[in-house]
């Protein structure tokens, strides 16, 4: 999965006050697309390698935020210096450059950093094409979804004012009302329904991804994550489950998701009653029918290979539900 990338180390101890060595590598986003230097490319004209700036391709008008270390080495977050801000007060709207929101390729000097010799890609492609090692693209998607919590909590939600960095843990701080906020993780489960040698999966409608997946869902207020596998089946096909159990979780940086995947036990009928609006296909299959995804990042692909392969964690495994 993405998160597994031994020998390599991730840290994301929070260290507040340091500041980038001339050769530290640098995250810089726009929208959903990272800047990248850029090099030669292999026969099919695609680059094979993440290669990020450092900071000595900086000028002094840009801040820098440490994010984490990747084998002991520091990796900061560049913050172009925009005034969207006004005596501590956010601006109207039409102030600010649409760009910033909507991506729409007009962006400013003071929107998005613009360096000599690199460009923005988008994080989708860069995984599409297989482009770097695992351990890099875990840390760009990881630097992306801070990336957006800092950009998103520049303001206090509750009164207006400017937020401001924790010092002892990583917080945006309102220094008027006081007001807290962390990062945001959304928790959701990825569901493996099995009925013996068949596993349920799906396809979502309207997202643009060709390949299989499983039932999956956000955790609702007042709800358990077994709460949620038995909610999330029913809603999406019409089935009822028993035999819950846990298998694994992930982190999934590029939509701020934390993970958790169950296996459970079909309950009765295995007639599918398909949420058309959710879902473009709804199917039981065979192990022996199970492709798999075109790459091993997720926890989805993971769940329907070690299916396949007959290494599910049985009901007499672990605690079930």
């Amino acid at each position: 999965m993405i998160q597994d990338i031994a020998p390599h180390r991730f840290d994301n101890t929070f260290i507040q006050g340091t500041s980038p060595a001339p050769d530290s590598p640098i995250y810089c986003f726009k929208e959903d697309k990272l800047l990248l230097a850029q090099e030669a490319v292999d026969g099919e004209g695609t680059s094979r390698r993440i290669l990020l700036p450092r900071r000595r391709d900086f000028g002094p008008e840009t801040d820098f935020i440490r994010l984490f270390s990747l084998d002991g080495l520091d990796h900061y977050l560049a913050c172009p210096r925009r005034r969207l801000y006004e005596d501590d007060r956010i601006l109207p709207e039409t102030q600010i450059d649409q760009d910033i929101m909507t991506d729409g390729g007009k962006g400013t000097q003071d929107d998005f950093l613009h360096l000599d010799g690199y460009h923005y890609e988008r994080l989708h492609r860069i995984r599409a094409e297989g482009r770097g090692e695992k351990h890099q693209y875990f840390a760009a998607v990881t630097a992306y979804q801070l990336a957006r919590w800092y950009d998103h909590n520049r303001f206090c939600g509750h009164c207006g004012s400017r937020m401001e960095m924790g010092s002892r843990e990583r917080v945006m701080i309102c220094p008027n009302c006081g007001n807290p906020v962390y990062p945001k993780i959304m928790p959701a489960v990825i569901v493996a329904v099995t009925n013996g040698d068949r596993i349920l999966m799906t396809k979502y409608r309207n997202r643009g991804i060709g390949y299989y997946a499983l039932v999956a869902g956000f955790v609702e207020i007042g709800e358990t994550f077994e709460d949620t596998v038995r909610r999330e089946v029913m809603e999406e096909t019409g089935l009822t489950v028993k035999n819950i159990r846990y298998y694994k979780s992930q982190p999934w940086g590029i939509a701020d998701d934390l993970l958790a995947g169950f296996y459970c036990d079909l309950d009765g009928d295995d007639a599918i009653r398909m949420d058309e609006e959710e879902l473009s296909e709804a199917a039981w299959f065979e192990r022996g029918q199970i492709e798999g995804q075109p790459d091993h990042l997720s926890l989805t692909n993971e769940m329907m290979l070690t299916f396949r392969d007959g290494r599910e964690p049985s009901g007499g495994e672990g605690r079930g539900f």
